[in-house]
């Protein structure tokens, strides 16, 4: 017998975003301290990731969004309390951000002796303390202790909250800027030297361009000394850190542990921001009891200047756990994996067993049920609760077991729902710049160019003289490979799962011009495959050479794509391919055919040529990135019956917090995009208007019938 309810729970604590907690992992409506450790499903055996992540270093975790970041974190964060040999502190960089930019002073008699810049940095230390102590109140109240040692913990609060309060003085007391208006008027009034270093090249009597560099020094009557260097001597960084070293004796605890999460939640700009004002400087003056772990997304990381044989990259995601040389060993581990983690929610959140669940009879056997949610899910939890919540809505809860149709029903509307429209969706925001736009125009292309090839490859390769598809009527092409050198090219489809990397293989007949004989499989997402009727997988019988035959190598068609995208060109009008970009970049960006026949330097610059076309349904329509995030996922909800739709219900869907949430809201309210019911909380549906451009302008796909 099925309880909706625990079910429910269950694939619940599967999609979670953001911070997770005791409270958000309830049993039956009864929190369970311990349940994070009871659900913890560590990817490697005797839970090396989490050991990896409680050493005593810098550690940036890495992964995909839903990777289960947060989940290591919580879990990590759950055994540092338990040990109570140090203390934990957990800080959103993005939720920091956000508080600073609303406060644009720290006292009259401050703002006046700071630079805008260095006031702007100040801001952002002081706001991330706030936070930082915050954090550690919340952990110091949480402890569980005795009568005599609560009366104890109450005297050590006390002494914790002084210190806090002399931290927060540090950001208001004159005296602690250690800076006159004296000496900030002489660092200003003097000029600073900027070195600049760029490209310079020489022709010869033949003609040949010879590249070279050049450095020299530029008057600059703006800038003053390297803001880094100014800030440190305004705030007394040594200062701060023996304060926060005070609570950790206070606390009688050895040392702290920050947990820092959303970084890459920011803008780029942001992130170098957070690095250079609020990582550099603990990282460098307070390593020796301050251990940073940063959680983010791969290739979204501003290392600064951290020191890189001192901190730990540690990747979660799959490819890069499992192997990357034998793809049959990864399926395996991953499928075992995969098994784990239902295995342990179904034991945990309901009084079900695993067979109740499925129907194994649907399958070849059991294993080939988990290696089918594998390939739905691809080790990412937040996609296997979403397909396993899919599988719920059609079938457990009208008392039908979840067989292979149901698993491949659920998997393409997950990518109709989540996936398909990402492109449409943030091409559609009005707060994307240009080049950004570029970008995302590009990836779209790419995308849509890659599934044609596999959907005309289907055909095309059945029956030619090849051993591995001579015998077929329709080839499986939901595989494919690049050369390593087109990697980078294809990371943001890989990125937001529109592709998964397998593994690496050596390359069988590589196409020209590429220097590195390695290779990288990809395969589609399994929806995806469904939905545009590309067979999966490798046909029954071939070993795994098929995936190395030469048809499936796309290096030279992305290739030809990014060719017909991208070109440089001069300020005179000279036009060269992206092939030659190399060659530029070694002359300063300056146009070899200017040095050549003119002997003058004249810039280039990378001109994308292919660009979006806005939907006319958009034409009025002035929507920002986040503002379309939140229209989707009340669409989402609604599609699905909910009611009763709240900011908080939101926040579990989106990245965005529930505060910022409702102000939007409001003003989507008042534009008459959504419907703004006055309860306690505040719900929200979309008004027929918003749902109707939401559909013409490909930003949601439209109910779609699914074939299995």
């Amino acid at each position: 017998m099925y309880i909706v309810k625990d079910l429910n729970s269950m694939v619940e604590t599967l999609k979670l975003y953001h911070r997770i907690n005791k409270e958000k992992l309830t049993v039956n409506g009864v929190m369970d301290s311990n349940i994070i450790e009871k659900i913890y499903v560590d990817a490697l055996p005797n839970n090396a990731l989490l050991e990896k992540v409680l050493l005593k270093k810098t550690t940036f975790l890495v992964g995909k969004r839903g990777t289960g970041k947060s989940t290591i974190v919580a879990r990590a964060q759950h055994q540092i309390r338990k040990e109570k040999e140090y203390l934990s502190v957990y800080i959103n960089a993005k939720t920091v951000f956000e508080l600073s930019k609303g406060t644009i002073s720290v006292s009259e008699e401050i703002d006046e002796i700071l630079s805008s810049r260095e006031l702007k940095q100040l801001i952002i230390l002081k706001t991330f303390l706030e936070e930082f102590s915050k954090s550690l109140k919340e952990e110091l109240q949480s402890e569980n202790n005795s009568m005599f040692t609560w009366l104890s913990r109450k005297s050590r609060d006390r002494k914790v909250n002084a210190i806090v309060k002399d931290i927060e003085q540090i950001f208001t007391d004159r005296t602690s800027i250690n800076v006159s208006k004296r000496l900030l008027k002489n660092t200003r009034d003097t000029n600073a030297k900027e070195t600049t270093i760029g490209g310079s090249a020489t022709v010869d009597s033949t003609g040949v361009i010879s590249p070279g560099i050049t450095s020299g020094f530029k008057e600059n009557e703006e800038r003053s000394v390297e803001s880094n260097e100014v800030f440190i001597r305004y705030l007394d960084m040594n200062n701060l850190i023996s304060k926060i070293k005070k609570i950790v004796d206070t606390c009688r605890r050895y040392g702290i542990f920050l947990f820092i999460d959303d970084y890459s939640e920011m803008k780029s700009e942001d992130r170098k921001t957070f690095t250079e004002h609020i990582i550099q400087p603990f990282y460098h003056t307070a390593k020796d009891f301050i251990f940073l772990k940063v959680a983010a997304y791969p290739d979204q990381i501003e290392y600064g200047n951290l020191e890189s044989k001192k901190y730990d990259y540690i990747s979660i995601d799959m490819y890069d756990i499992y192997g990357k040389t034998n793809i049959t060993d990864l399926e395996e581990k991953a499928t075992l994996f995969t098994k784990r983690l239902i295995e342990n929610r179904l034991e945990n959140y309901t009084n079900n067993k695993i067979e109740d669940l499925f129907d194994f009879d649907s399958f070849n056997s059991s294993n080939e049920c988990f290696k089918y949610l594998f390939y739905a899910s691809m080790c990412i939890p937040r996609e296997l609760g979403l397909i396993l919540d899919n599988c719920l809505q059609s079938h457990v809860f009208h008392g039908k077991k979840i067989n292979r149709s149901a698993l491949i029903e659920a998997a393409e509307r997950s990518y109709h729902e989540n996936i398909e429209s990402f492109y449409s969706r943030k091409l559609a925001a009005t707060d994307i710049d240009g080049d950004d736009k570029a970008e995302l125009v590009l990836q779209q292309e790419l995308i849509r160019s890659l599934i044609e090839i596999a959907q005309g490859n289907k055909k095309a390769l059945a029956g030619i003289d090849n051993n591995y598809f001579r015998d077929l009527t329709e080839v499986p092409t939901s595989h494919f490979r690049v050369n390593k050198e087109y990697e980078h090219i294809l990371a943001p489809l890989e990125f937001n799962n529109y592709i998964y990397k397998l593994g690496e293989l050596v390359g069988k007949g590589n196409s020209k011009d590429l220097s590195n004989n390695t290779e990288t499989l990809y395969s589609f997402n399994f929806g995806l495959c469904h939905a545009k009727k590309i067979i999966y997988g490798k046909p029954n019988g071939k070993d795994g050479k098929f995936y190395q035959q030469r048809s499936l190598n796309y290096s030279s068609k992305i290739g030809d794509l990014v060719s017909e995208s991208r070109s440089i060109s001069c300020e005179d009008g000279h036009t060269f391919s992206i092939e030659e970009l190399g060659l530029i970049q070694n002359l300063g960006m300056n146009c070899p055919t200017c040095i050549k026949q003119n002997q003058k330097f004249v810039k280039c610059k990378e001109v994308h040529n292919k660009s979006f076309d806005r939907p006319s349904v958009l034409e009025e329509i002035k929507w920002s990135e986040a503002e379309i995030s939140i229209l989707t996922a009340i669409y989402k909800y609604e599609a699905r019956g909910k009611e009763n739709i709240t900011a908080s219900l939101l926040e579990d869907e989106i990245d965005l917090t529930s505060y910022s949430i409702g102000k939007r809201c409001q003003k989507l309210a008042e534009d008459n995009f959504v419907n703004r019911i006055k309860k306690n909380p505040y719900s929200y549906s979309l008004t027929e208007e918003s749902r109707a451009i939401l559909v013409n302008a490909d930003i949601v796909a439209a109910d779609v019938e699914v074939e299995v």
